[in-house]
C-alpha cells in the first residue's frame, strides 16, 4: 500500500501500489479517480458527486447504490444493512457509511448476468458552505468465468478497508468481516490531512458536481 494524492492533492489515500490509474489510459471525468487491478476485472472508483437530498444518511447511501445499479443496468441487486464508522475526534472529517451488496450485471450482451460484489462507502462532505457526497466503490466480479475467487476477493476487501480507514484518518485498517460489522482501532489525534483540507474546499468550488454516476463499467 502507498499514499496517493487524489483530485490534485485535495484528498490523500492509501491504495495498492500496483493498481492501474485509468487516467493514464483514457480520459476520466474531473470528479472521478478510477483504478483497476492489473490481474482481474476489479475496479475502485472514488468520485465526488452532488449531495443528494434525502431524509437520512442511510437513505442517501441506498440512493447511490440504486443509482449504480440503474447505470449498470443490473437485472437485480441486494444490499446489506449499512454501518456507520464514527469519527469522534471532533474534526470535520465526516463519518463514513459503509456496506456490502451485490448486483447481477449483464456484460458484453451476455444472456446470464454476472454476480458482481459491491463494496461502497459514503462520506457526506460539508466544506465552507459547499457540500458533496464522496462515494468510494469497489466492484468485484464473482460469478462469471473470469470471476474473482474467494481468497483474492478477501484481499480486495482488505484493500478497501485500508483505503476507507486512510480517508478517515485511522492508523490501521478497520476490520470488516462477512457480517459487515466494523471494529475501528484507536484513531489518530490532531489534524488529519484529507477530507477537511483547503484543497478539497477549492475542489468543491472548481467543479460542477453531478448527481448521476457513470453509465459504463470501467473494467474491461
Amino acid at each position: 500500500m502507498a499514499q496517493k494524492d487524489l483530485f490534485g492533492g485535495a484528498i490523500v489515500a492509501k491504495l495498492p501500489v500496483d493498481l492501474v490509474d485509468v487516467s493514464d489510459l483514457r480520459q476520466v471525468p474531473d470528479n472521478q479517480e478510477v483504478f483497476l487491478y492489473p490481474d482481474c476485472n476489479v475496479s475502485i472508483i472514488i468520485e465526488v458527486l452532488q449531495r443528494v437530498q434525502k431524509s437520512s444518511d442511510l437513505e442517501a447511501v441506498k440512493f447511490h447504490f440504486e443509482a449504480l445499479a440503474h447505470d449498470n443496468n443490473a437485472a437485480s441487486n441486494t444490499m446489506q444493512e449499512p454501518v456507520v464508522i464514527p469519527n469522534d475526534r471532533g474534526d470535520q472529517t465526516p463519518s463514513p457509511i459503509i456496506f456490502r451488496g451485490s448486483q447481477q450485471i449483464r456484460k458484453f450482451n451476455t444472456i446470464i448476468p454476472d454476480d458482481v460484489e459491491i463494496l461502497m462507502a459514503l462520506f457526506r462532505v460539508n466544506s465552507g458552505g459547499k457540500s458533496a457526497d464522496l462515494v468510494v466503490t469497489a466492484s468485484i466480479p464473482r460469478g462469471s468465468e473470469g470471476g474473482v475467487g474467494a481468497e483474492h476477493a478477501a484481499a480486495i476487501v482488505s484493500d478497501f478497508n485500508t483505503l476507507i480507514s486512510s480517508l478517515l484518518g485511522m492508523p490501521h485498517a478497520m476490520t470488516w468481516g462477512s457480517s459487515c460489522h466494523a471494529n475501528p482501532p484507536p484513531i489518530i489525534s490532531g489534524l488529519v490531512r484529507g477530507m477537511q483540507s483547503r484543497e478539497l474546499h477549492v475542489f468543491l468550488y472548481r467543479y460542477n458536481l453531478t448527481r448521476r454516476r457513470r453509465a459504463d463499467s470501467w473494467a474491461a
